[in-house]
């Protein structure tokens, strides 16, 4: 490579361009070449050498096939990121094997600095996993002018699950390197635990120092304040339940998990802890009311003509999240439109980034329909969709599609933490879609609107959900059902409009690729680590691939049929029994694993969290508390039954088959969680 003295910005090291008999590709997994920015492996090709002496394996891993070369020509496969800068010089950012696990979670660290790079106020980042009192945890550290480590924590919040997020922010002068320009990772400091904290002030009551007390011990820091927040000082998921189980043994008291996703810094936790001592526990019976899915009066919509017209211009939401990322492939093969696509992000390059990465780790070619996919940075939950007015005009005035398939999923949060992405993000896309050229909505739903609560109903496309119950502590669920009452109410006022409920999403049908923070996943990844399963009704499920899922979902988006319907049910037929998923692990690993009653598991995985061990599904332990607390360990409490005939019959007319979950199909699912890490 030829050296380059360009200056870059984001924190990734220059290191030129190809010397002139030498070829330089940067390839997703795919190996087709990325777009400029976009972080992919470089390839190098020309006059390369033959390969490892005597190591054919070696040699047949990293010598491969040159597609862009003469016949024969070869390639080295370097196991560095790089990428493009718009300067047509390299950036490395980062080795394909640096790859670390994170609450059970593989990130690439890399991936983590170029976002952090994006921040105006970073130079130069750095993140490196280390290993402290609490576990492994990504540490970031950044030089630049005026770097604030709280406001770049909170940044980072908000563009990165949170396992990617570093759990500690180093600002130095500047990056330390060895003399060949690399980062010196061994003159790294130390990071200071606790540094997050924000002006220290001290408890005022026995019991608020008791929780200091705790705080610190659980989070391996010396002093916590009454106001220092938890997350802020490094903590996670998994550790809010190693502090609940200490308040247990302290107090003698349980607060839930959902509670202190509200009250996450020893002040308020000390409250909880007195109201739940004193017998006043916090009212769980407090209800979303429908009147938050009200629609402005004076919005209409404009006639569309039906859905016959083939889509020209689509605005899609949720392209990086599991569904959302089969759906745009689905639009790809089955239309001609540009699709645009809203992510999460500060800047085009950014979002394709991310888009791209989310695509490649579901087995789906980033650069499909390339040329048709336009990033549109924002965020469902900012006024406007977090675009700028020139923006929102083109998509108003562009636009003739918009498939609502994004939103925040977290069940441990309240509906006011989810409201502005779930709710007010649909009620924008609602008035963008009544203004300027007329729209089509479709709408990603969830079966969960209608609730759990009362007695087991037999539920089809045709029930309505608006006399559901829902509480403001099942912030999910509550916000997908006022999301999907204020469309059911722009369908009464002219929309065209439709609605698709999805049931349980599961594993891609031909590779395996799941997203591993979906709660049924998690819990399967945990009945592995723990060697034992509940059985019975609670681990069986209706499960739908996600990539038949999309592909249903768009053939209907743009049926014109005669027995369409404003409302489809999306999910299995037929249940797929949890026992069946071990049995297969059971004849792949050559162990056996015991089945026993959900209350049973529950105690063992309560047991193992408080030991220690930090276990996928421990974050849910609190929304299945009555059943692990009480006197038997049968728990399959009735539930409500759900047909969707009249969607798969027009799903056969359609020609979209339902698959069985086989053997093959589990077989699969194991597999990739394997692959990445989710199991040993």
């Amino acid at each position: 490579m030829r050296s380059s003295s360009v200056r870059v910005g984001n924190g990734s090291t220059p290191i030129g361009t190809p010397l002139p008999h030498m070829r330089a590709y940067v390839l997703n997994t795919w190996l087709s070449p990325v777009p400029t920015g976009v972080i992919g492996e470089l390839y190098v090709a020309g006059p390369v050498a033959r390969g490892y002496y005597e190591r054919p394996a070696m040699t047949g891993a990293r010598f491969v096939a040159d597609p862009y070369g003469p016949p024969g020509a070869r390639m080295y496969r370097t196991g560095d990121l790089a990428r493009w800068n718009h300067g047509g010089h390299l950036e490395c950012v980062g080795r394909t094997d640096t790859q670390v696990k994170i609450r059970g979670i593989r990130v690439e660290p890399g991936e983590v600095e170029a976002v952090i790079a994006t921040h105006p106020d970073v130079g130069r980042a750095a993140v490196v996993a280390r290993d402290l009192p609490t576990g492994k945890h990504l540490v970031a550290y950044v030089a630049g002018d005026g770097v604030d480590a709280k406001a770049l924590r909170a940044f980072m919040s908000g563009k990165l699950p949170d396992a990617m997020v570093p759990s500690a922010f180093v600002v130095l002068d500047r990056l330390p390197l060895t003399p060949n320009g690399k980062l010196d990772r061994a003159a790294l400091p130390a990071p200071e635990l606790g540094a997050g904290a924000g002006e220290y002030r001290a408890p005022s009551t026995p019991r608020e120092e008791a929780v200091c007390v705790l705080f610190a011990e659980v989070l391996a820091v010396e002093r916590v304040g009454v106001d220092d927040d938890f997350f802020a000082l490094g903590g996670h998921s998994l550790l809010v339940v190693r502090l609940l189980a200490r308040v247990d043994a302290e107090f003698g008291v349980r607060v839930e998990v959902r509670a202190f996703f509200g009250a996450p810094n020893p002040a308020d936790l000390a409250g909880l802890v007195e109201n739940a001592a004193a017998g006043h526990a916090p009212d769980a019976s407090a209800t979303v009311p429908r009147s938050e899915a009200r629609l402005a009066p004076d919005l209409r919509f404009p006639d569309t003509g039906g859905f016959g017209a083939p889509p020209r211009h689509v605005l899609l939401t949720g392209a990086t999240g599991f569904v959302g990322a089969f759906v745009l492939r689905e639009l790809l093969a089955r239309t001609d439109a540009e699709v645009h696509c809203l992510v999460r992000a500060t800047s085009e390059q950014e979002g394709r980034a991310r888009l791209h990465a989310v695509l490649d780790s579901y087995g789906i070619d980033p650069d499909i329909g390339s040329g048709r996919v336009h990033i549109v940075p924002g965020d469902l939950g900012q006024d406007g969709l977090g675009t700028d007015p020139a923006r929102w005009a083109r998509l108003r005035d562009e636009a003739d599609t918009i498939v609502h398939s994004g939103a925040y999923v977290h069940h441990l949060r309240s509906y006011e933490g989810l409201k502005a992405a779930n709710v007010e993000g649909t009620r924008t896309l609602l008035r963008l879609a009544a203004t300027g050229r007329p729209k089509r909505f479709h709408h990603v739903s969830t079966l969960g609107v209608f609730g759990q609560s009362g007695t087991p109903r037999l539920l089809t496309e045709d029930s309505p959900a608006e006399q559901a119950r829902h509480t403001s502590t099942d912030g999910y669920t509550a916000s997908k059902w006022i999301a999907d009452l204020m469309v059911q109410e722009a369908i009464a006022r002219g929309a065209t409009a439709r609605v698709y409920r999805l049931g349980r999403i599961w594993a891609e049908s031909q590779h395996g690729a799941i997203n591993p923070d979906d709660m049924l996943c998690r819990l399967l990844a945990s009945c592995a680590a723990l060697g034992c399963h509940p059985e019975g009704a609670s681990l069986r499920a209706e499960l739908l691939p996600a990539d038949v899922a999309a592909r249903a979902l768009v053939a209907l988006a743009l049926d014109d049929g005669p027995d369409t319907a404003a409302v489809h049910h999306l999910h299995h037929p037929r249940p797929t029994s949890g026992s069946a998923f071990l049995r297969v692990l059971d004849e792949r690993r050559g162990t056996r694993s015991e089945p026993m009653g959900l209350g049973a598991w529950l105690r063992r995985l309560r047991h193992a969290g408080e030991a220690g061990r930090d276990l996928p599904f421990l974050p849910y332990l609190d929304v299945f508390r009555q059943i692990e607390d009480g006197p038997g360990d049968t728990a399959d409490a009735p539930s409500h039954t759900y047909r969707n005939e009249r969607t798969l019959r027009s799903l056969e007319r359609l020609g979209v088959s339902v698959p069985e979950v086989d053997t093959r199909m589990i077989q699969d699912f194991w597999k990739h969680l394997e692959t990445i890490g989710e199991i040993d």
